[in-house]
């Protein structure tokens, strides 16, 4: 369930910005606001996925050892 919400995300991230970015045409600090999501925007979201993933995958171990160290 968690990576298929994160893979949808990325899909969103990754696909919707590349479609609209035609539309964005104005300038942001001298260079088209499309480079810049391209550029910074996309990589950050991902970073912050990988973030994600790994906070909950922590949290499923250390809950999977709670449970190991019970039934022993």
């Amino acid at each position: 369930m968690l990576i298929g919400v994160l893979l949808g995300i990325w899909l969103l991230l990754t696909f919707v910005p590349a479609y609209f970015a035609r539309e964005l045409t104005f300038d942001f600090i001298g260079w088209p606001f499309a480079f810049w999501m391209a550029a910074y925007g996309a990589p950050l979201c991902y970073l912050v996925l990988v973030v994600l993933y790994a906070r909950f995958m922590n949290k499923a171990d250390a809950r999977l050892a709670d449970e190991e160290k019970r039934s022993d």
